[in-house]
């Protein structure tokens, strides 16, 4: 959490995302055409697991917010598994890279990529999958390395 430190960027992070989210639960007042539109990027997001985030995915998309999140695994803590279950069911695009075989297996069994070829997946390699399209195998390269 940069500069804060863990626990005073974390609760930063959650005070945020509060915020955010009362500001997409006011706009429920005005007329759709009339709501902004609101984006929030979270990544790490199991330092930044709270109601107000749990809130988000579930209930404030039609009111004009979206929500971009990343980690490097789903959450897995203590209380977590009704925020991993929440992520699963109301996301869209779902991007999967190298991780642990517990992470592959929810996420294969997610998306219907086949486990195996979430496995062989090697560093830069990500399968995307986008509502009930067809997934994807892309291909980044490590711009900082040698």
């Amino acid at each position: 959490m940069g500069e804060l430190g863990p626990e005073a960027g974390e609760a930063f992070g959650r005070f945020i995302i509060a915020q955010v989210k009362a500001i997409s639960m006011r706009s429920m007042k005005l007329a759709p055409q009339q709501r902004p539109r609101i984006q929030i990027y979270i990544d790490e997001v199991d330092a930044v697991i709270t109601t107000s985030l749990n809130a988000i995915l579930k209930e404030t998309r039609k009111f004009g917010l979206s929500a971009f999140i990343c980690g490097q695994s789903l959450p897995t803590g203590r209380g977590s598994e009704g925020m991993r279950q929440n992520i699963l069911t109301n996301t869209s695009v779902k991007m999967v890279g190298t991780s642990s075989a517990t992470n592959l297996s929810m996420l294969a069994k997610e998306t219907g990529i086949k486990l195996q070829e979430l496995q062989r997946l090697k560093n830069f390699e990500f399968r995307i999958k986008s509502g009930n399209r067809i997934p994807k195998k892309v291909r980044t390269r490590d711009v900082f390395g040698k």
